[in-house]
Order: structure tokens, then C-alpha cells, then sequence
């Protein structure tokens, strides 16, 4: 994106731009699919960390008010919405580059580099922290859920993946299920299908699995081949509080083409 066309997005979502102006980017959106596409996906990460901070927020309130035995008010204002809107700039390289990945428009094939490929099969183990083993029940006939959970508890994903497919559809719309199989095709190596729950759960933005989707991210840009993007997602991901994988993503980080040390 041209630094003229970030600005410009930038203060018609700041509702900086006099009516005329605005309308001329809406047109713009509109008869330019490129532009278009870019503004969505600003508007996207936006929303995204407007959510986190929102969450950030709260919390922060609540610890000093037990701390000075007062609330303090907050009021949005033009100065935190252009913090906001700094702050997507990271998210939207990520988003973006994730986007054209997925897409098949980013140069990637089913081999990378090898190191980048290494750091793939060294660092992925597929998701199992909201976990506990289930419980065995005799005799009585498994539901779908109870063996999609138990096959992929056993580490049986080619199975899981196909025991989800059985789930009743409404249950499949529960994010921890839907992030859970989308760790089960990563394990059977359908990348871009996994890619795609992934970034899904990503732009929904709801910890831990919206904020652990970077971290899958980052893998799959490893074993795609493509650093810029791994890179970007684990930076953002280092941003992010309470991840499981934190110490691995700066040793990554250190260790991607370009930075070793």
C-alpha cells in the first residue's frame, strides 16, 4: 500500500475527512477492487484491536480501582483512535500477507527453504492446553464429538479430521472445536484449509485461540517458505499477552533468514 492511500485510510476511518472526501473514498472502494480490499482489511484489524483493547482496558480499570479505591473514567478520543489505528498497521501486514498466502497471489510451494521448513517440524505440535483426557465410557457408543475429542486427544488426526465432519453442523461453529480441528489439518499437512480456520479465528480476535491462530499462522508461513510473513506474525504475537508460545517465537525470530545472531 502507498503511504498516500495508508494516510488516506487511516483519516477516513479516524472520521477525520470532510464529506466530500469521504464519499470519494467510498466510490474509490468501490470501482477499486485493490483499494477496496485494502481499506476492508484495515477496517478488519481495527475492529480486531478494538476488541483487545476494550478487554485490556477493563481490566486495567478494575486493578486500579481496587488499588486507589476510585473508578477513572476514560473517554474515546480522536488521539487513542489514531493510537488504534497505528497499532492495526502491524495487524493489517499480517492480515494482508496472510490473505494473499492463503490465496495462492504470494510465492510459496508445498517445499520452502529448508531452514524455514525446519523451524516448521521443530516448533508445530498441534493444540491441546484446553484439554483434559477423556474419560472412558465403557461400553456406550461414542458420540461424534466424544470421537472427534478422543481421536485427537490420541493424536489420531487423520481421524479427528474426518470425525468432525460428523459433528451436528451448529456444534462445528464452537470456536474451540473449530480451532482444534483446524490444528488436526495442520497435522495431515492440509495447510491452506487450516490456514484459512485460522485466520477466520484470527480476525474474530477472541483469546486464546484468536490470539494463538498467530502463532499457527507464523508456522504455516514457515512451511510455505514465506519469512516476511512469519516474521510480522510473530512479532505481533511477542505483543500479545499470556501466549503459550512466547519464548519460542523470539528464538524463531532470532534464527529466520536475515537476523541470525
Amino acid at each position: 500500500m502507498e503511504e498516500r492511500d495508508q494516510a488516506l485510510i487511516e483519516s477516513y476511518l479516524a472520521n477525520e475527512l470532510p464529506p466530500e472526501e469521504k464519499s470519494q473514498v467510498e466510490k474509490r472502494a468501490r470501482e477499486d477492487s485493490k483499494f477496496g480490499e485494502m481499506l476492508t482489511a484495515y477496517q478488519t484489524a481495527v475492529e480486531a484491536l478494538k476488541i483487545r483493547e476494550k478487554i485490556f482496558l477493563k481490566e486495567r480499570l478494575r486493578a486500579r480501582d481496587k488499588a486507589f479505591g476510585h473508578r477513572i473514567q476514560l473517554s474515546s478520543t480522536g488521539v487513542y483512535l489514531r493510537w488504534t489505528l497505528a497499532a492495526a498497521s502491524i495487524l493489517l501486514v499480517v492480515f494482508i500477507g496472510w490473505s494473499y498466502l492463503i490465496k495462492g497471489k504470494l510465492p510459496h510451494g508445498g517445499s520452502g527453504p529448508a531452514q524455514l521448513e525446519q523451524l516448521y517440524a521443530d516448533n508445530f505440535s498441534p493444540y491441546r492446553q484446553d484439554m483434559t483426557e477423556p474419560a472412558s465410557r465403557g461400553g456406550e457408543e461414542l458420540t461424534p464429538l466424544d470421537q472427534f475429542n478422543l481421536d485427537y486427544w490420541n493424536e489420531h488426526y487423520d481421524k479427528a479430521v474426518e470425525d468432525f465432519k460428523a459433528i451436528d453442523t451448529l456444534l462445528q461453529k464452537n470456536e474451540a472445536l473449530q480451532f482444534r480441528y483446524a490444528n488436526a489439518l495442520l497435522a495431515t499437512g492440509q495447510f491452506e484449509e487450516s490456514g484459512l480456520i485460522f485466520g477466520d479465528l484470527f480476525r474474530l480476535y477472541h483469546p486464546p485461540y484468536g490470539s494463538e491462530s498467530v502463532w499457527y499462522i507464523a508456522m504455516i508461513s514457515l512451511q510455505r517458505g514465506d519469512a516476511k510473513t512469519a516474521r510480522k506474525a510473530l512479532e505481533l504475537y511477542m505483543r500479545m499477552p499470556n501466549v503459550l508460545h512466547k519464548k519460542e517465537a523470539e528464538k524463531i525470530l532470532r534464527q529466520l533468514p536475515g537476523n541470525e545472531k
